[in-house]
C-alpha cells in the first residue's frame, strides 16, 4: 500500500527535492506522520488505485488537488513549484459568492 497525499502542505517547497517513498502498511505510514506531521488529509490505499486519480504510468511525485466537492480539480506528474500551485488553486477555488443569489437583488428603476 502507498500513502496518497491528496492536499497542498506548508511543507511543499522544504521537501521538494527529496526522494519519494513508498509506505507498504499502515504502521510505517503513521509513523511516518508522527515523524513529518501533515497539514493535509492522508488515505492509505492500494497502489492499484494510482489509475483512479489518473496516474497511468504509477509515477511520483504526482500531486492531486480536490476541490470543495470532493471531485479531482487537477493533477500533475512531477515536481511542482509554488507558482504552478497558486495558479492551480486559483483554479480549482469554488467562484465567489453572487449575494443576488442568496437574497435575491431588485434592480432600480429610473
Amino acid at each position: 500500500m502507498m500513502t496518497f497525499i491528496l492536499g497542498v502542505s506548508k511543507q511543499l517547497e522544504e521537501h521538494a527535492e527529496r526522494d519519494a517513498h513508498g509506505i507498504d502498511t499502515r504502521a510505517a505510514a503513521q509513523a511516518f506522520l508522527r515523524r513529518h506531521p501533515a497539514s493535509y488529509p492522508q488515505a492509505l490505499a492500494r497502489p492499484s488505485l494510482l489509475p483512479t486519480f489518473g496516474n497511468q504510468i504509477k509515477g511520483l511525485p504526482y500531486t492531486v488537488i480536490v476541490n470543495s466537492q470532493h471531485r479531482i480539480c487537477t493533477r500533475h506528474l512531477g515536481p511542482v513549484d509554488a507558482a504552478w500551485l497558486a495558479k492551480a488553486l486559483t483554479a480549482c477555488a469554488p467562484p465567489p459568492l453572487n449575494p443576488c443569489a442568496l437574497h435575491g437583488c431588485h434592480r432600480r428603476v429610473i
